[in-house]
């Protein structure tokens, strides 16, 4: 079976890419200080922002940025 993305998923997954780069600059924070915060890779980050999930980019790193956020996992696939 050849697995394939709804129109869905896509925008949820572009709209939390968005949500995460606000939040950083919403703090002021570079992405070097937010890499070294959270311990998610500045290539990670700066792939986020541009709107590319990056195939490494697992729960523990997404886990990790909700945490740093204070933002619930479910809502951050939602406009803030």
């Amino acid at each position: 079976k050849k697995l394939t993305k709804s129109l869905n998923q896509d925008s949820e997954l572009q709209t939390m890419c968005e949500n995460f780069k606000n939040l950083r600059l919403q703090r002021n924070l570079s992405i070097r200080e937010l890499s070294r915060l959270t311990k998610v890779s500045v290539y990670m980050l700066k792939s986020l922002e541009q709107g590319i999930v990056p195939p490494r980019f697992g729960v523990n790193a997404f886990l990790r940025l909700c945490t740093f956020y204070q933002i619930p996992p479910d809502k951050i696939f939602r406009p803030l």
